[in-house]
């Protein structure tokens, strides 16, 4: 539907100019869902890929609230509904989406599979986890099938020193996640004291993401800094636990949950807050809400997961943190609130280096570069 109403918009010689373009069909999870994959998936259907290359959608998984029937069904069927979708749509390259995690890595092997059988060139790019997670069966199936793809994307150094085990070197490509700064400008507020200092922590609320200990760090903050409201955006299967957590804190008065929000409600948290929080100690690729929230310029507290700390650096863009520390928490917001200047400055740096290293035309100038490449 959104690639139709884009279309839309086009004028006659552009429209004429995209049937040229070569198609790329691209797997990946329901744009719908909120989640690191889902924004990503949403960011690859905008990217701006010069009239070159034209990129069609192949749903994999689940939909917002699919039922067992029809989960069944989908899951039976969408090896055979792949395979249709490729010999009618005949794209020149299928782009697969996997995570590396243990029913992704069987599915996506099918759908791998069916790929090259029906001759199509095949770019693989994995999001979250570490090979050295797996049992020795997923990682086989990483070593014998994925291998056969003819790039493969990593998100960061650190997934490539797993890789190159099972993964023959040549192939892989190291490629950060996009961020549209674009969305950004000029809707940077400049925010007064007066309006006091507003934390921001946007996630799936599941425990590994580190809300309970942001909320476990608010008595600390706030016997130190006077006027501050902490913001959690998002939902998920603790949330009714993070909530009765504040309330047995007695932090109610100071923090708000927001709900999921997207589009022009997220980018309007984001550019009307002081400080980003997210010490997780999930499995991580790297989470794009830390591209948005750098994109509006705000200072990062962090953990060293995944590639995190190829991008973070202390003092510079925020602090990297050891996880399931709320002192330590406690602590950087306090420094970040009662330094004004260091926010400023951290502020400019995570504003130039989202536009100069993850915007989404220098990002998709490196598919384009991949895609021509195995093209030649």
């Amino acid at each position: 539907m959104g690639l139709k109403k884009m279309d839309k918009s086009l004028s006659p010689w552009q429209l004429i100019k995209n049937k040229k373009s070569k198609k790329i069909l691209l797997l990946g999870v329901s744009p719908k869902y909120q989640g690191g994959v889902a924004t990503y998936i949403r960011n690859l259907l905008k990217f701006p890929l010069k009239g070159k290359y034209r990129i069609i959608f192949f749903q994999t998984g689940s939909s917002p609230g699919e039922k067992a029937l029809k989960k069944l069904i989908r899951i039976l069927t969408s090896p055979m509904m792949l395979g249709i979708k490729i010999i009618i749509e005949n794209p020149v390259i299928v782009h697969i989406n996997p995570s590396l995690d243990r029913k992704a890595i069987w599915r996506d092997s099918v759908y791998l599979i069916i790929s090259k059988i029906l001759g199509r060139r095949i770019v693989l790019q994995i999001h979250g986890g570490r090979v050295h997670y797996l049992n020795s069966l997923n990682q086989f199936l990483i070593k014998n099938i994925f291998n056969i793809a003819d790039k493969v994307i990593i998100l960061s150094s650190i997934q490539r020193k797993g890789l190159i085990k099972f993964i023959s070197r040549n192939k892989i490509e190291l490629v950060p996640n996009p961020v549209d700064t674009n969305l950004y400008i000029d809707k940077r507020l400049s925010k007064t004291d007066a309006n006091g200092l507003r934390v921001v922590f946007v996630s799936r609320f599941i425990r590994e993401k580190g809300g309970f200990e942001v909320i476990r760090a608010i008595p600390m903050i706030i016997k130190s800094v006077p006027n501050v409201t902490f913001i959690f955006a998002g939902s998920g299967e603790v949330e009714n636990e993070m909530e009765k957590l504040c309330e047995d804190l007695d932090i109610q008065k100071c923090v708000k949950f927001v709900g999921y929000i997207t589009g022009e409600r997220l980018i309007k948290l984001y550019t009307e807050s002081d400080i980003f929080v997210l010490p997780t100690y999930c499995k991580e690729g790297f989470p794009n809400v830390i591209l948005e929230a750098m994109a509006a310029g705000l200072p990062i507290i962090t953990t060293n997961k995944g590639a995190i700390p190829e991008v973070i650096e202390n003092y510079k863009n925020g602090f990297i943190i050891p996880p399931k520390r709320p002192d330590i928490i406690a602590k950087r917001v306090i420094t970040l609130a009662t330094d004004k200047k260091l926010r400023e400055r951290i502020k400019k740096n995570n504003i130039r280096k989202s536009r100069e290293k993850y915007d989404i035309e220098i990002v998709s100038k490196k598919f384009i570069k991949i895609y021509d490449s195995i093209l030649d």
